[in-house]
């Protein structure tokens, strides 16, 4: 794959726990094809190594023009530094699924031009905080595109730290489904919600909710 460096448009590589050294990740050169907007990596099965999960993800890293990244089944319990980086300043949809062994969130909010994010599947965080607002200090308002925010089946989350200055100026719609750990209140800060759906969430009152206008006011 390394040397086909004209692939453009979707790239979709599957197995990839069947990969017996990181180099050869790095081999395939992503990074080097530009003209790829759509990439999906998929790991199957189970791991016990996820050092090696890690690495092989690190030397994935494709070009900063993918418009559309998802990863699914990783094992590593922490993300590469590429992801979220706030270069990847063409990326509007992100899905992260099935990542059992991910304890953190990566820096999402770093992503200029995010507008679309599902966190699918993440077993082992049990806190959202600061780290996944990005530390970069030229970002003003984490998630400053993004739209539609979902959240799904995060069997151990309990708490989601919302206190970021400026976080979702654009977000109109909240999905948080499968969370039976959840015992915040929602936020109601975001100025341009206007449609939140919970089910599954027993601390949380479940059911969709709609709100008319942009004000900071619930109805």
């Amino acid at each position: 794959m390394g040397n086909l460096s004209h692939i453009r448009k979707k790239l979709s590589i599957r197995n990839l726990r069947d990969v017996a050294k990181a180099q050869d990740a790095l081999d395939a050169n992503l990074k080097g094809k530009k003209k790829i907007e759509e990439l999906r990596l998929k790991w199957d099965g189970s791991t016990d190594d996820t050092l090696h999960e890690r690495d092989v993800l690190e030397k994935l890293e494709p070009s900063e023009n993918v418009k559309v990244l998802v990863i699914f089944g990783y094992g590593g319990t922490t993300f590469p530094g590429w992801l979220g980086n706030s270069s990847f300043s063409n990326m509007v949809e992100l899905i992260l699924c099935g990542c059992t062994n991910c304890i953190l969130l990566p820096p999402l909010g770093q992503l200029p031009s995010l507008e679309e994010l599902k966190i699918i599947g993440f077993d082992e965080v049990v806190a959202v905080g600061p780290e996944f607002y990005g530390s970069d200090s030229s970002m003003e308002n984490p998630f400053k595109s993004l739209k539609t925010l979902e959240f799904h089946r995060m069997k151990k989350w309990q708490e989601w730290k919302i206190d970021v200055a400026g976080a979702f100026p654009h977000l109109t719609d909240l999905y948080i489904l499968g969370c039976p750990e959840l015992t915040i209140v929602l936020p109601r800060h975001l100025p341009s919600l206007s449609t939140m759906f919970t089910k599954e969430c027993p601390h949380l009152e479940e059911g969709f909710f709609y709100r008319e206008n942009n004000s900071e006011e619930e109805d």
